[in-house]
């Protein structure tokens, strides 16, 4: 599921490692890791270094900050019950469309201290890690999808925000909107590959070493009052977040040639247990099948004929039968429901 990453600062993770393990020792800890960025195969030569003592089920010490070699340490205490919690309720993703509140009760701020220790640093263990890192792997897909889901609704507000911004010509703000859905959209793609770290900031770092390429992020300048510009860059952020839902690549068409398909503006994939809710507009939503968000994926600057194709041949190679009529006859009920139209 999840990869741990060669540290970017091998020697100052072996320094804190030592520290930690005084530490640990000093105060009778038998289960203590690393996490953060540092952790995680990222940081800065300035990064604090996250400190976690996992301790007996009960009421854990008050989080606290100490200085060691010039270096700030940030402890914090963990039970190990708490993180069995996090596994479990993150390992349950039970969204559908009359249901969407694990996307609003979780977030990051569940997703967070699970992630860190995933990704963390083993520094004393008595077993306890140990059997919580077993059972997190056990359900790994469900917490990797619980992550993108909460991710999609980011993005779907953000989207929102966005549209809402640029109506009343504040393209300040609309740029901000876009670039904040943006990079929770790449989020939510490096999550589906296995990089679930969290943090816009850390968003370039780990692009590059997940996809080894330049990141498709719109322009963090004022978005265009144009709103066909606007437009193109609302579709990076579609297309990342669909092929995360999807877990298929495919290339990104940012322009819509007249003739071909266009996506709705505001539309925004949210996954269900079962399907997948696209929203079009403000409360209004279609519920479509992963099969059809993938079509949804590919249409968008292409023709018709060309999306047909494209998604049949797609689907075959995932191993889903499916011939170009019945892909057609999809594609055409999207263009019904306003998901997608025709350039004129």
């Amino acid at each position: 599921m999840t990869k741990k990453y060669v540290p970017r600062f091998p020697e100052e993770l072996d320094r804190a490692r030592g520290a930690v393990l005084s530490l640990a020792q000093a105060e009778g800890v038998t289960a203590a890791y690393i996490g953060g960025a540092l952790a995680a195969g990222l940081g800065t030569p300035m990064s604090d270094v996250d400190v976690y003592f996992v301790v007996a089920d009960g009421t854990p010490s008050a989080a606290r900050q100490i200085f060691v070699d010039g270096r700030r340490y940030d402890i914090a205490y963990q039970t190990a019950g708490s993180l069995r919690a996090l596994v479990a309720e993150l390992s349950d993703y039970r969204a559908d469309r009359d249901d969407l509140g694990i996307l609003t009760a979780v977030g990051r701020k569940s997703l967070d201290p699970l992630v860190r220790f995933l990704l963390g640093v083993t520094v004393v263990d008595d077993g306890t890690l140990k059997a919580l890192e077993d059972l997190a792997e056990e359900t790994a897909p469900e917490i990797v999808r619980t992550m993108v889901g909460v991710m999609s609704f980011e993005i779907h507000n953000a989207l929102e925000d966005a549209h809402g911004f640029h109506a009343v010509g504040d393209l300040d703000a609309a740029s901000w909107a876009v670039r904040s859905a943006a990079l929770s959209a790449a989020e939510a793609l490096l999550a589906s590959r296995g990089d679930i770290y969290l943090g816009h900031k850390w968003v370039w770092a780990r692009w590059a070493r997940t996809f080894g390429s330049p990141i498709p992020l719109p322009s963090p300048d004022a978005a265009p009052a144009d709103p066909v510009a606007f437009g193109e860059s609302l579709a990076v952020c579609q297309d990342l977040l669909i092929q995360a839902i999807t877990g298929r690549a495919y290339p990104l068409r940012r322009s819509v040639a007249p003739g071909a398909l266009a996506r709705a503006p505001m539309a925004c994939a949210v996954p269900l247990r079962d399907s997948v809710l696209v929203y079009v507009g403000v409360g209004d939503a279609a519920e479509i099948s992963r099969e059809g968000l993938l079509l949804l994926g590919l249409a968008h600057g292409r023709t018709r004929a060309e999306a047909v194709t494209l998604t049949a041949d797609q689907l075959r190679l995932a191993g889903t039968e499916v011939t170009e009529a019945e892909v057609a006859a999809y594609l055409d009920d999207f263009v019904g429901a306003g998901l997608l139209t025709v350039k004129r």
